[in-house]
């Protein structure tokens, strides 16, 4: 039998729910809650917000209220443990949220209501296969940057944006204190797994709406000729094409800008070094970190071809601010932060460069679950 533990509510979670029950009944008005689901490759987060405390920090200080978190890989699992979730909930406040907002990394189709979760040992997940105690009709699935960037407009609404970002390079003096939204477009990017890639885009009202892309996999453009790093970078491309498609095709730039992307920048790191070990992302990031110099160069590259790529789809897609989001950004920032005047330099490397002088970039500098306050922030907007 699977173990239930990890869904079974604190003692601290069930007081608040029975105080939001109280309150509610006092007033003789319905309890309004809205339901965030964050699915991890290994994690799972379940989270409430109450709309008529909005405000309101609950037990970690959060702006919303973590029911649990369970270790899952499979949709089957999934739902039998989300049931438990939902069993619970309804059995101490007696009502169904207004609206849910679940996020994965997995292509999600049908108008967000059919997901395949690519981690995952059993894949195919609809909505219609959710507990209805738990979700309700409008519930929808979002990508996970797209849930991302969600959470980036909740902080920006919340004025907390500065408190897990901060800006690489900014035209604007007052971002050094206080990071806010404009009415632009914004470009958000992650590297992790894959490389995310998402757009904000602006109505001109102050308002944003959400476009997730799949730019990662565009072909990477090259360097002229006559640029320093041409010949440097020309053994790349090579080396990774080679490699990936027996030199068929022309490398993305999620084959740099990825976890596998900065082992294989190792590699190339090393590849006239003796019996060189193929080393994971996070081992050439520790190496890179006490001053191994080829990961170093690794980890240089990776970051390098980040800023070539948010260049890309500033110009591209009329960006006017880049948020480069992500735990690995947050814990990476020491040393984005020695190669600054290096990065933007590869930034402002293009022929349309004074379409660009102008964009801050914004990088994050705290760990923290975007996802799940992004799921929640697009639960909330749908159920009001």
């Amino acid at each position: 039998m699977a173990d239930i533990s990890e869904t079974t509510f604190s003692s601290q979670v069930i007081d608040v729910l029975k105080s939001w029950k109280n309150i509610s009944d006092s007033k003789k008005i319905p309890l309004r809650i809205y339901l965030g689901v964050d699915i991890g490759g290994t994690n799972c987060r379940v989270a409430l917000v109450n709309a008529d405390e909005i405000s309101t920090d609950t037990i970690s200080g959060e702006r919303y209220l973590l029911l649990c978190k369970f270790l899952c890989n499979s949709t089957k699992d999934l739902i039998f443990r989300l049931t438990l979730v939902g069993d619970q909930l309804f059995s101490i406040i007696s009502t169904v949220p207004i609206s849910a907002c679940l996020d994965v990394a997995a292509p999600i189709t049908n108008n967000g209501t059919q997901v395949v979760i690519t981690n995952y040992v059993e894949k195919n997940l609809h909505i219609n296969d959710l507990p209805t105690n738990l979700f309700p009709k409008n519930t929808i699935f979002i990508n996970d940057l797209a849930a991302a960037c969600e959470g980036i407009l909740s902080l920006g609404e919340q004025n907390r944006l500065s408190h897990f970002f901060q800006p690489l390079w900014t035209p604007f003096e007052h971002d050094k204190e206080n990071i806010g939204l404009r009415p632009v477009n914004y470009l958000v990017m992650a590297m992790g797994t894959g490389l995310g890639s998402c757009m904000m885009i602006s109505d001109g009202n102050g308002n944003h709406f959400i476009l997730p892309t799949e730019n990662g996999h565009v072909s990477l453009t090259p360097y002229g000729p006559s640029h320093p790093s041409y010949d440097e970078e020309k053994q790349l491309i090579g080396f990774l094409s080679q490699k990936v498609y027996n030199g068929q095709h022309s490398i993305e730039w999620e084959d740099i800008c990825s976890g596998r992307g900065l082992g294989w920048c190792y590699e190339f790191a090393t590849r006239n070094v003796p019996n060189a070990e193929k080393l994971s992302a996070f081992e050439v990031v520790q190496k890179a970190l006490a001053s191994d110099e080829l990961a170093k160069k690794a980890l240089f590259l990776h970051y390098k071809y980040l800023f070539r790529v948010a260049q890309q789809q500033c110009i591209g897609l009329i960006a006017q601010g880049v948020f480069l989001a992500g735990d690995n950004q947050a814990a990476n920032d020491p040393f984005v932060a020695q190669h600054i005047e290096e990065y933007k330099t590869e930034f402002l490397n293009h022929s349309k460069r004074d379409w660009i002088e102008q964009v801050p970039v914004y990088r994050q500098t705290k760990s923290y679950n975007l996802n799940l306050l992004g799921c929640l922030h697009n639960a909330a907007k749908r159920g009001k």
